[in-house]
């Protein structure tokens, strides 16, 4: 379940500095929040440029202790806190009726440092 409440964004400047506390609490999701995409990269050193088509919810998050993040563009989210469970009442969702096709998509490049 997802509160509805929106919180303040932790980005600073277009840039989010992670920290492994950041995920104490759980996954950190922003609704209407992946926009065409992010770049991932330690400052002066590799990257990976990833590009979202359709896809305009965004999860992060880590188990604990991990040396690595999860990145996840999502178009629907969990039902809200105080909502209706049902699907297609849910945030984001899409239902397409039979023989509708919908496309969602994206891209992860490797452009060398940032």
């Amino acid at each position: 379940m997802i509160d509805p409440e929106k919180l303040a964004s932790p980005f600073k400047e277009g840039r989010l500095t992670l920290d492994h506390a950041m995920f104490d609490a759980d996954a950190m999701i922003f609704p209407e929040g992946a926009g065409e995409g992010l770049v991932y990269a330690a400052e002066g050193g590799p990257a990976l440029r990833f590009s979202f088509e359709n896809l305009p919810n965004l999860a992060l998050w880590q188990k604990p202790g991990a040396p690595f993040i999860c990145i996840e563009p999502w178009h629907g989210t969990a039902a809200e806190l105080g909502g209706s469970d049902d699907l297609a009442e849910r945030p984001w969702s899409v239902i397409l009726q039979p023989g509708r096709k919908a496309r969602f998509a994206f891209t992860v490049e490797l452009p060398g440092q940032v």
